[in-house]
């Protein structure tokens, strides 16, 4: 699952910890972590990150998730339309600090919104993106707690249903690929951070609770 996301306003003790971000990564969720045939977690390997967020990045190498320095377009959002007036959206990642006329995005997302008759139900992104996050160091999970049942996702911040295009690149992918036809969602959720928990501590883990779930 590839998720894009932009972090909006983090506060640690009630400050600001951290100016706003965007972030791209490539997650497989349904991982057996624990071998206890229950419990789910989700695996990532790279994300891009800008230069300007070394506490993110810290975080990040915490799991031994690789972090690969980035530009994003737009650098201020996770998304934006492609031209004025049109209904698509894009995204891109260029795999430097700086953005190199010419050069082509190690990652680039387009889509539209889209009917529920081409949707996933909305309990699988629910699902999937409260999943533990572990790397390539299985000891410490990143326990993001995402919030579908708050004000925040509500009114024009309920979830939309969209369709798309997706690239992406090594070393994200082993060759340059392109998805047509990629459902996925556009939210707004509130979220919580549990940091550098014990995977084995999040043994029967199951999410943020039946509250918002139904």
């Amino acid at each position: 699952m590839l998720e894009t996301t932009i972090e909006h306003d983090i506060r640690y003790e009630g400050a600001n910890a951290v100016a706003d971000f965007s972030s791209l990564r490539l997650t497989f969720p349904f991982i057996d972590l624990l071998n206890d045939n229950s419990t789910c977690f989700k695996y990532t390997s790279y994300i891009y990150l800008p230069p300007t967020v070394p506490l993110a990045t810290a975080g990040a190498e915490t799991y031994g998730i690789t972090v690969l320095l980035a530009t994003f377009d737009p650098a201020d959002a996770s998304y934006a339309r492609s031209s004025p007036g049109r209904e698509d959206y894009v995204f891109s990642v260029y795999p430097n600090t700086f953005q190199t006329p010419g050069l082509q995005p190690a990652a680039s997302v387009c889509f539209q919104q889209t009917s529920a008759a081409h949707a996933l139900p909305l309990a699988f992104y629910r699902n999937v993106t409260n999943q533990p996050t572990f790397g390539n160091n299985t000891a410490v999970c990143d326990n993001l707690i995402r919030f579908w049942n708050t004000s925040v996702t509500a009114g024009l911040n309920e979830p939309e249903n969209v369709l798309g295009v997706v690239r992406l690149s090594p070393p994200l992918v082993g060759e340059e690929t392109v998805w047509s036809g990629v459902k996925g969602v556009r939210a707004t959720e509130a979220f919580l951070e549990n940091n550098d928990v014990p995977c084995a501590m999040l043994r029967g883990y199951g999410g943020t609770g039946e509250g918002d779930s139904g």
